[in-house]
C-alpha cells in the first residue's frame, strides 16, 4: 500500500490554533479571572460545542 503525501502539518495546525487562542486571551484577559474562565466562556459561545453537547444530552 502506498502512502499518500499530506498537504498539511497537523502539529503546525494545532500550534497555530493554540497561538490564536492565546492571543485572543491576551487581548481580553482583563475580562476574565483566569485562562480557564476565558476558555469556559469561549466554549459557551461556540455554536459547534453547543451542537455537540446537545447531541450528547439526547443519548
Amino acid at each position: 500500500m502506498m502512502s499518500k503525501d499530506k498537504d498539511f502539518d497537523c502539529v503546525e495546525m494545532k500550534q497555530k490554533a493554540q497561538r490564536e487562542i492565546q492571543e485572543e486571551f491576551e487581548r481580553s484577559k482583563h475580562e476574565f479571572a483566569s485562562f480557564a474562565d476565558f476558555l469556559h466562556t469561549r466554549a459557551k459561545k461556540s455554536s459547534w460545542q453547543n451542537e455537540i453537547l446537545e447531541k450528547i444530552r439526547r443519548r
